[in-house]
């Protein structure tokens, strides 16, 4: 489609082929004759109604062979992979409970701080407020052990 006959021939192209066909000087596209394209082949529809599947024991027998093999493989398998698989989930298991017990000891710990500052006698006048009168020396009754017994004791453990 270089020049105006190309693109003349590619708009009517259709018109042309067809007046070539009518002029005969169509060119001659059939291939030529194959070797041996002559034979023939005759199919025949066989009837097989009466036929009866002669069954092989020997073929049952080794294919029932082999499926309880599978299974007996398969269960062999599973049982050696179990304990394994098991003692992983445990681990996993363990491993958590062991981070739970951490975490759990480290709020006891947290809350025994928080105890001990809010028991701590400095924080006792800030509750009570004006109404906290600190006892005197005089006024501090101390108690006697009772005869025989020892409160406190470094060398009896």
């Amino acid at each position: 489609m270089t020049s105006l006959a190309g693109l003349y021939d590619w708009l009517v192209a259709g018109k042309a082929a067809s007046g070539a066909e009518e002029r005969g000087d169509t060119p001659d596209y059939r291939l030529r004759a194959l070797p041996r394209e002559d034979i023939l082949l005759f199919v025949k529809d066989i009837d097989n109604d009466h036929v009866v599947a002669v069954r092989d024991k020997s073929d049952w027998m080794a294919s029932l062979t082999m499926v309880v093999m599978v299974l007996v493989t398969s269960l062999v398998l599973i049982s050696l992979l179990l304990p394994g698989g098991y003692a992983l989930v445990a681990s996993r298991r363990i491993d958590t409970l062991r981070q739970q017990r951490e975490q759990l000891i480290n709020d006891l710990r947290i809350l025994r701080v928080e105890e001990a500052k809010l028991l701590s006698p400095s924080h006792v006048s800030e509750w009570a407020g004006d109404q906290f009168v600190a006892p005197t020396p005089r006024t501090v009754v101390h108690a006697a052990p009772l005869a025989g017994t020892t409160v406190a004791s470094l060398e009896r453990r």
